[in-house]
C-alpha cells in the first residue's frame, strides 16, 4: 500500500473513531470499577456488622451469611483486608500445623473486642 493510499483510507476518520472508542472504553471502565468498589463497601458493611453480632468468622461463612457470589468473594476478601489494616477488623490465623492451602480459607475475621483486645 501506498503512502498516499494509506493516508486517504485511513485518514481523520479513522483516528477520530480510534479516539472516541478509546474514551469510551476509558468511561465505562471508570463506572464499572465505582460500581464494583461501592458494592464491596457494602458488602464489608454487612460482614463488619455480622461479626459484630456473631462474632468471628471465616471468609465462606460471611460470604453465605451475606449472599456474596463466588466471583465478589474476591472482593470482599479485599475489603476485609482492608478493614484488618486499618484496625478495624482482626485476622485470625488458624493454628499452628495447619494444611497450607487451607490457611486463606479458614482465616478467621473478627472484632478486635471479641479476643479482649480493646481498640
Amino acid at each position: 500500500m501506498t503512502p498516499d493510499l494509506a493516508a486517504r483510507t485511513f485518514g481523520a476518520e479513522m483516528d477520530t473513531s480510534a479516539i472516541v472508542v478509546g474514551i469510551v472504553i476509558v468511561v465505562l471502565s471508570g463506572v464499572v470499577m465505582s460500581l464494583l468498589v461501592k458494592g464491596q463497601r457494602k458488602k464489608a458493611e454487612a460482614a463488619f456488622a455480622m461479626l459484630a453480632a456473631r462474632g468471628p468468622m471465616t471468609l465462606d461463612e460471611l460470604t453465605a451469611a451475606t449472599g456474596t457470589n463466588f466471583v465478589m468473594k474476591g472482593y470482599l476478601m479485599q475489603a476485609l483486608d482492608g478493614l484488618a489494616s486499618e484496625g478495624k477488623l482482626e485476622k485470625i490465623a488458624p493454628p499452628a500445623g495447619h494444611p497450607r492451602l487451607r490457611i486463606l480459607r479458614d482465616t478467621k475475621y473478627g472484632l478486635p473486642a471479641a479476643r479482649g483486645v480493646s481498640s
